[in-house]
């Protein structure tokens, strides 16, 4: 949201040990007002920026988890910076007198007092890291002059949009209920996305929001009122989950700029085989599905886990698809893609993969293998 107007950052190589750049040249960037981007894997500590140097950083873009940083306690300090994102912590910060802060992400519930600082616009409460979600003690004070905010929480307590009535982005993760009904009469909101959710109700409420432009629900378990998405006047829609049925996928594409997925029928092939100009894919996006088949409808499994069972599938059954590359991935965090060279590969890939996902047994052994380390 910011990296137009913020200074230049010094970016940490991957691996950083403190030698290119030194530790001096970390601290004489951050008392010059630059910014500073932490990678994953890289421990760092607090302390050695100096107090010049956390007075005066502008943004501090921190990657690394828990156990790879020192003092983090002292971004309390940083009271020139206008970006924040940090890990977690064991122990409380406040962060709520960070008066030129402008956008936090936050991880885990140590530091949430992020949030109210007083002329925040951005506001990201983020999961554990391995995609962990928590829920927050004690319910969540936001400024009002929030205009973006995004709650990656197992329970998420909706009456904090009553704080931010200028809120026009709002994005929603891994909570096991929603009632959309506090979202009524948010004046500002044109773009809502859902994530991860057992069930949502109140979704009639969204006809009171007059700019809301923009819906996405994915992964969704349950609606309360299905039918009454199709009466919510927006532009782009995007759904999927077990939520969604054939009857409604098919209403929803009957209307310009809207999508909806059912899942697969028993017995269907749970990939789809997608046709482009120079290459064919084979793409799996039913999470919710495949939740189901492995026993537990509740677990969260992730692309990257879903990859590494084909590739160990793939690698058994047929080795040399794998060593001469004519099947690749290319997956997203929202699906698992294989690249191949024509239709007649593509359909051999789906065949052989449907033998793995379509028999319940197997395909718990093959998940169960992974797990194991």
């Amino acid at each position: 949201m910011l990296d137009g107007a913020l200074p230049p950052k010094l970016e940490l190589p991957p691996e950083w040990a403190g030698l290119e750049p030194t530790w001096e040249q970390v601290r004489q960037a951050a008392e010059l007002g630059m910014g500073i981007y932490i990678p994953y894997g890289v421990w760092f500590d607090y302390a050695r920026l100096g107090d010049a140097g956390l007075a005066r950083l502008s943004s501090l873009d921190c990657r690394a988890v828990m156990d790879e940083h020192d003092n983090v306690e002292l971004v309390a300090h940083m009271t020139s910076a206008m970006l924040l994102t940090v890990a977690s912590t064991q122990h409380e910060v406040d962060l709520s007198h960070l008066t030129n802060l402008r956008e936090a992400g936050v991880c885990g519930p140590a530091m949430v007092s992020a949030g109210r600082a007083p002329q925040l616009e951005s506001f990201s409460v983020m999961s554990m890291p391995g995609g962990r979600r928590f829920a927050l003690r004690e319910p969540l004070v936001v400024s009002p002059t929030v205009t973006e905010l995004v709650l990656e929480l197992s329970r998420i307590d909706l009456r904090v949009l009553e704080q931010v009535p200028a809120l026009e982005y709002l994005a929603l993760d891994g909570a096991a209920e929603l009632d959309l009904s506090y979202l009524a009469g948010l004046s500002e909101l044109t773009k809502l996305r859902i994530f991860r959710t057992r069930r949502v109700r109140g979704v009639e409420a969204l006809r009171a929001c007059p700019r809301l432009e923009w819906l996405e629900f994915n992964y969704v378990a349950e609606i309360d009122d299905l039918n009454a998405l199709l009466t919510v006047p927006v532009e782009v829609f995007s759904g999927s989950g077990k939520a969604f049925t054939p009857e409604f996928a098919e209403a929803a594409a009957s209307k310009p700029r809207w999508y909806a997925k059912a899942p697969p029928q028993p017995k269907q092939s749970p990939f789809e085989i997608r046709a482009g100009e120079e290459v064919v894919e084979v793409a799996f996006t039913a999470f919710d599905w495949l939740a189901g088949q492995l026993g537990d409808e509740d677990a969260e499994v992730y692309s990257g886990d879903i990859e590494d069972v084909i590739s160990a599938y793939l690698g058994k059954t047929h080795p040399e698809w794998v060593s001469t590359r004519l099947v690749q991935f290319d997956s997203e965090a929202e699906q698992v893609v294989l690249i191949t060279p024509n239709t007649e590969v593509a359909q051999n890939v789906r065949a052989a993969l449907d033998k793995l996902f379509l028999n319940k047994r197997q395909l718990r052994r093959a998940f169960a293998d992974h797990a194991t380390p």
